[in-house]
C-alpha cells in the first residue's frame, strides 16, 4: 500500500509540475497523465490463484497449471497487465503450412511448446476478467510481488529492444474504444527464456497481426508470424489488408542542414484516420532527431512521446480529442538533431542508410503520401529531391529548393552535395535525366592519398599502390550513369510501361557499397564512379559482376519499389528480386561484346548465392521459402541468408515466369511476358501490390501449356517456388523405342 500510495503521490507531483511548465519548448514531452502512469506503473494489489487454468490467444494456448496472477496498478480505470508466476506451458501451431514447415526448422520438428515458471502479461484486451472467472481458493502464501518481473521486462524494452509499448498500450487506454493488444513475455525453459508471443490488431509485422520471437542472442529471431487464424477461416487473409489506424495523406516539410550537418526541420503532417477513437499517433523519426514541439490544427500545444534517443525512442503524437473514421487531421512537428547527415568532408555529405525513411515523422516505407518540401542547404550546395523541382535559388547564405510531387510517393528522399550535374535525356522517351557527382573526395579517400605520399617519402614501397590511385575523381565515369540511365530506361519502359515519374537522378554517395532508389532518385556507391582499377587497388573487386548490375537494377526499382509498392514484408521478392532480374534484362540486351557471357554468368552467380552454405552451415534456398522475406534472417540459420534468397530466386521465379510466356513463333518472343508486366505496372502505379495480386494477373495471361492443374490456376508453381523452398532442378532419363520404320527414338525429361 505505501509503495503504491508513493508511486500515486509522485506521479500527480509530476503532472501538477508539467501543467505549470508548458510554455516552454518541449514542455509536454512524455507528460501525458496517463503514459506517465503507463511508464511508471506497478504490481498492484489484486492477486487471482489459477489451476489448471486454460488462456487462448488466437491459436495460442496457455495452460496455467498452478500459480499465481498479479495485476498491475489500472490506469485510467483499465487494467494493462499482470504477472504470472506458477508452473505454465505454452503451446502454438500456426494455422497455415507455410508456417508450421518454417516453425518445425526451428524446433527441429516437434511441437512448439515452451515451458514457463514466469511470465508479464501485458495486454487492452479485458484479460484481466478472464483471470478473475478462473480464480480459486488457495491459502499458500505468495512468494515475491512481480516487480522484478515487471522491471526487467521495461528494461529489456528500453535498452535491448528499444521498443516503447507503453506508447502502444497508451493508444487503448485513451480510446473509448475496447482495445485488442496482448503481448506475453515468457521466461521459457526449452527454447528461450526471452520469448515474446505478441497479438495486435494494428499488426505485429504489418499487416499480420500474431507472431512469435525471441530476443536472447542465441536464438534471437522471428519464429513464425501470421494473420489471425480467422481470417484464414474465412479466407480473407492478404497482405494487402490495411490495418493502421490511420494514413498519412500530405506532408509540408521545411527542412534546414547547416555545414556541420545538422537538420532541423518543420513538418506539417495530414493525417487520416482509418477507424474510429484514433487519439494517438504512432510514427517513424530518427531517434537522434528530437522533437522540440508539436502543435494541433489550431495552434495549441500537443503532448508527445520521445523518450531518450538511444533507448525506446519512439515518436508518438497525442491528438487534443478522438478522431472518427475518415476524420482528418493536422498537426505540426518542430524537430532537430544530428548524426541522421553527416558531413565526409570536400562537400560530401552522407544521409545515414537507417535515416532515409525516417529524417521526418511519418510511416513505413511504402506508405504513400504527397509530399511538398522546402530545403535550406549551405550556399554553394546541390540539392537533388524526389519529385519535380519548382524553384531553386540562393538566398544569403543559403541555396534553397522546393520540390513537390503530382503523384503518391512510397517516400521522400535527398541528396545533396557540392554537386557537378549533368544533364540528358533517353533516346525516345520523355524524361529528363540527370547525374550528380562531387568533384572533391571526401575525407577518407583524401587520408588514402594522403597516406600514399607520405608513404612515398618514407621509401615504403610496399605501399606504393597508394601513391598510383591518383586524384579518384568520380567525374570521368558520370558519363556511365547517364549511358546506364539512357539505355535502362528504355528497355525497361518498353518491358514496362511508362514509369510516373518523368525525372531520373543518379547520384553520387559516400557509401562504397550499396545503392538505392527513390522516385525519381537513385542513390549509387562512390565505388561505382571508379574505374576497375581503382577500385582493385582499394580492394573492391566486383563480385558477381555488381558494378555491372548495380545501376540498372536501382533504376528498375523506380517501377518495382516505388511505383509498384509492396503489401508487406512477404512481397519483398517483388522489388529486389524484380529488380535483379530486370539487371539481366539490361545484360543481355547491351553487355554484348562476349556474347551472352555476362548474362549467362549472372544467372550463374544468382546460383551460386543460392546454394552456398554460409557460417552456420545453412543454404539459402534450404532455409524457407520467399514469401517469408526478411523473416528469414535468425540466430540459427544467419543473418545473411534472406538477402542470398529474396535477390536471386525472386529473380530466377520471374524469369521462369518470362521463358514460359515466350513464344518463338512471333516476331517478339517476349511479347506475352511485356504485357504482363505492363499491366501489373499500370494497375498498381503508385500504390502497393501483394503476391497474390500478381499472381492473379499472372493467371490473364497464361499459356494451356502452363495450367498444368486444368483449373487456369498458378497455385502449383507459386506453392513450389515462392510459398515453398523448391530449387529448379534438372533430372536426365532416357526413353527408347522402336518405329515401325526400324528407327530409334529418345527422349529426356
Amino acid at each position: 500500500m505505501m509503495k503504491s500510495f508513493i508511486h500515486y503521490l509522485f506521479v500527480c507531483l509530476a503532472v501538477a509540475g508539467v501543467s505549470q511548465a508548458q510554455t516552454g519548448p518541449g514542455a509536454l514531452a512524455n507528460n501525458e497523465p496517463s503514459y506517465l502512469n503507463l511508464r511508471n506503473i506497478h504490481v498492484g494489489q489484486e492477486t487471482i490463484h489459477v489451476k489448471n487454468f486454460t488462456l487462448k490467444r488466437d491459436v495460442g494456448i496457455f495452460l496455467f497449471k498452478n500459480g499465481v496472477f498479479r495485476l498491475l496498478e489500472p490506469v485510467k480505470g483499465k487494467i494493462t497487465g499482470a504477472v504470472f508466476s506458477g508452473e505454465a506451458t505454452f503451446d502454438l501451431k500456426p494455422p497455415i503450412p507455410v508456417e508450421q514447415k518454417y516453425l518445425a526448422i526451428l524446433t527441429k520438428g516437434q511441437p512448439y511448446q515452451e515451458n514457463f515458471g514466469g511470465a508479464l502479461l501485458r495486454f487492452t484486451d479485458g484479460t484481466e476478467e478472464e483471470l478473475r472467472k478462473a480464480a480459486v481458493t488457495d491459502s499458500t502464501p505468495d512468494s515475491g510481488e512481480g516487480n522484478g518481473v515487471l522491471a526487467e521486462v521495461q528494461q529489456q524494452l528500453k535498452k535491448k529492444l528499444k521498443t516503447n509499448l507503453e506508447a502502444r498500450l497508451l493508444e487503448d487506454v485513451l480510446s473509448s474504444h475496447q482495445g485488442e493488444k496482448f503481448i506475453a513475455f515468457i521466461k521459457g525453459r526449452n527454447y528461450s527464456n526471452k520469448t515474446i508471443f505478441d497479438i495486435d490488431p494494428h499488426g505485429t509485422m504489418k499487416p499480420e497481426e500474431v507472431s512469435l520471437l525471441t530476443w536472447d542472442d542465441a536464438h534471437a529471431g522471428l519464429w513464425t508470424v501470421f494473420h489471425y487464424s480467422k481470417e484464414y477461416a474465412a479466407g480473407t487473409a492478404s497482405s494487402s489488408e490495411q490495418n493502421d489506424p490511420f494514413r498519412i495523406d500530405h506532408q509540408k516539410l521545411d527542412i534546414s542542414i547547416n555545414k556541420s550537418a545538422y537538420l532541423t526541420g518543420v513538418a506539417e503532417t495530414t493525417i487520416t484516420a482509418a477507424q474510429h477513437g484514433v487519439v494517438v499517433l504512432g510514427l517513424d523519426l530518427f531517434p537522434t532527431l528530437r522533437v522540440d514541439a508539436v502543435t494541433g490544427d489550431k495552434g495549441q500545444p500537443l503532448h508527445f512521446i520521445q523518450e531518450d534517443k538511444d533507448r525506446d525512442a519512439d515518436f508518438a503524437v497525442v491528438l487534443p480529442r478522438e478522431l472518427k473514421k475518415g476524420e482528418s487531421y493536422t498537426f505540426t512537428t518542430r524537430y532537430s538533431g544530428k548524426d541522421a547527415i553527416s558531413n565526409e568532408g570536400g562537400g560530401n555529405y552522407y544521409q545515414m542508410a537507417s535515416a532515409r525513411d525516417s529524417w521526418y515523422p511519418g510511416l513505413s516505407f511504402w506508405s504513400f503520401a504527397r509530399y511538398d518540401m522546402t530545403f535550406h542547404v549551405p550556399k554553394g550546395m546541390q540539392l537533388v529531391a524526389t519529385g519535380k523541382l519548382v524553384r531553386n535559388v540562393e538566398e544569403g547564405n543559403e541555396s534553397v529548393s522546393e520540390w513537390t510531387t503530382d503523384v503518391p510517393l512510397v517516400a521522400a528522399g535527398f541528396n545533396f552535395g557540392k554537386f557537378k550535374r549533368e544533364q540528358g535525356k533517353p533516346f525516345k522517351q520523355p524524361y529528363i535525366l540527370e547525374t550528380y557527382v562531387n568533384p572533391e573526395p571526401p575525407d577518407v579517400i583524401k587520408d588514402l592519398q594522403h597516406s600514399g605520399d607520405e608513404f612515398e617519402a618514407s621509401g615504403k614501397g610496399h605501399v606504393i599502390w597508394l601513391k598510383t590511385l591518383g586524384s579518384m575523381s568520380t567525374v570521368s565515369l558520370m558519363k556511365k550513369a547517364m549511358g546506364e540511365a539512357q539505355l535502362a530506361v528504355e528497355l525497361y519502359t518498353e518491358y514496362f510501361g511508362e514509369a510516373p515519374y518523368k525525372r531520373l537522378a543518379m547520384t553520387q554517395q559516400t557509401s562504397p557499397s550499396f545503392g538505392q532508389s527513390f522516385p525519381g532518385l537513385v542513390f549509387l556507391p562512390i565505388t561505382y564512379f571508379f574505374d576497375s582499377t581503382t577500385r582493385h587497388q582499394l580492394g573492391w573487386e566486383d563480385a558477381h559482376g555488381y558494378f555491372k548490375v548495380v545501376g540498372p537494377h536501382e533504376i528498375a526499382h523506380q517501377w518495382w519499389g516505388n511505383t509498384v509498392g509492396l503489401s508487406s514484408y512477404r512481397d519483398q521478392w517483388l522489388s529486389e528480386g524484380f529488380a535483379d532480374m530486370s539487371a539481366s534484362l539490361f545484360l543481355q540486351a547491351f553487355y554484348t561484346q562476349h556474347g551472352l557471357d555476362d548474362y549467362h554468368k549472372f544467372w550463374a552467380d544468382q546460383r551460386w548465392l543460392l546454394t552456398q552454405k554460409n557460417k552456420e552451415g545453412k543454404r539459402p534456398i534450404d532455409v524457407g521459402p520467399l514469401s517469408l522475406g526478411y523473416r528469414l534472417d535468425n540466430a540459427k540459420t544467419g543473418f545473411d541468408v534472406a538477402t542470398s534468397l529474396i535477390y536471386p530466386k525472386g529473380a530466377y521465379v520471374l524469369q521462369m515466369v518470362r521463358f514460359m510466356l515466350r513464344d518463338e513463333s512471333v516476331q517478339d518472343p517476349d511479347t506475352h511476358f511485356k504485357a504482363l508486366m505492363h499491366e501489373f505496372a499500370k494497375n498498381y502505379a503508385n500504390r502497393s501490390a501483394s503476391t497474390e495480386d500478381f499472381k492473379a494477373i499472372l493467371e490473364k495471361y497464361m499459356t494451356p501449356e502452363m495450367d498444368i492443374d486444368s483449373n487456369h490456376k498458378m497455385d502449383w508453381f507459386f506453392n513450389q517456388y515462392v510459398y515453398g523452398t523448391e530449387y529448379p532442378s534438372y533430372r536426365l532419363s532416357t526413353l527408347s523405342a522402336q518405329t515401325p520404320v526400324a528407327m530409334w527414338c529418345s527422349r529426356s525429361n
